[in-house]
């Protein structure tokens, strides 16, 4: 709670996580008491590849299930228990797993019961974009090659944000991601304004005249 304290004092924005430590899944009342002093402050819960776990141990060909994994694995947590309505003003953020996770998650979770035992027989595109326009706080970053159209149909416009790995190139880094992401025509113009520009502010509380400095990635949206 301190060093929460501690970051927002000296600008931090937000709080890394992973999405699996101690053998606690993420939507676990054990985190609710750090999740609401991080909305308290204004802080976003930003959960990032990799985890805290025994399993977790070096082995290159295991890298999906040790790291990747683990983000989806938040976001399907965190609705099961209905975190992201019981903390109506923190936004959750889910980086460097790309976004085509989405849909599939969505559909477990809405395409039958809350506990996934049994299958209820409907629309869950509705479901599933219904729960997202009504929380309005989970965002997940885009890898500039992603199928961004499906994900937005799927999941909404309104939660993705392009999201680049610069301290070290792995399967997230994308460095030059923002002007690639800004020159996809086949995304319309306003959904790709949104996720360089729009939704990154608002999932950070990053003001909107604060301008990006990127001007060739500005030139590109057109």
């Amino acid at each position: 709670m301190e060093e929460l304290e501690f970051g927002a004092k000296h600008g931090a924005v937000g709080v890394e996580l992973t999405g699996y430590k101690y053998d606690i899944s993420p939507g676990s009342p054990y985190w609710w008491p750090l999740y609401a002093k991080a909305q308290d402050l204004g802080l976003t819960i930003g959960f990032h590849i990799g985890a805290s776990a025994q399993d977790y141990k070096p082995f290159p060909k295991d890298t999906f299930y040790r790291t990747l994994s683990r983000v989806p694995g938040a976001f399907a947590s965190l609705v099961a228990w209905d975190v992201p309505k019981k903390f109506p003003n923190l936004n959750f953020s889910f980086a460097e797993a790309g976004s085509t996770w989405l849909p599939t998650v969505l559909q477990s979770l809405f395409r039958g019961k809350s506990d996934a035992t049994l299958r209820v027989f409907g629309d869950w595109r509705s479901l599933a974009k219904e729960y997202m326009e009504e929380t309005g706080n989970m965002f997940v970053t885009c890898y500039l090659d992603d199928d961004i159209n499906y994900v937005a149909q799927v999941a909404g416009r309104d939660c993705l944000m392009m999201g680049t790995d610069y301290t070290h190139l792995d399967i997230g880094s994308d460095p030059d991601g923002l002007r690639m992401t800004a020159g996809r025509s086949e995304v319309d113009r306003e959904l790709r304004v949104k996720i360089l520009d729009i939704t990154p502010r608002k999932c950070h509380g990053i003001p909107m005249d604060l301008r990006p400095a990127d001007q060739e990635a500005l030139a590109a949206l057109v």
